[in-house]
């Protein structure tokens, strides 16, 4: 395993960043979800990794079911989930 000083780590963590973006924008989902994974081990406090990695794996799950399911499906939640929390919530209150 390479030893990377601070500012190698940062050039490399941004370096994946950057080709998981350009992935992404070609249309390859899953590179794209690969490298942001491998950048969010690599530096777990990098600026935005969080949110793209959650685009790149809903856009993951909708290739996966072929585009379809609706969003709801796609992230697992089911039809009546909104009601059933807002229940919860109102019993603790």
């Amino acid at each position: 395993m390479a030893v990377y000083n601070a500012r190698e780590k940062a050039e490399k963590t941004y370096r994946l960043a950057a080709a998981a973006e350009e992935l992404f924008l070609a249309g390859k989902i899953h590179d794209a979800h690969r490298k942001a994974k491998k950048a969010k081990r690599f530096c777990p406090s990098l600026p935005g990794v969080d949110n793209a990695l959650t685009v790149y794996e809903v856009r993951v799950r909708v290739a996966a079911r072929g585009g379809n399911g609706g969003w709801r499906a796609i992230l697992g939640i089911g039809p009546g989930a909104a009601v059933a929390a807002a229940a919860a919530m109102h019993d603790t209150v």
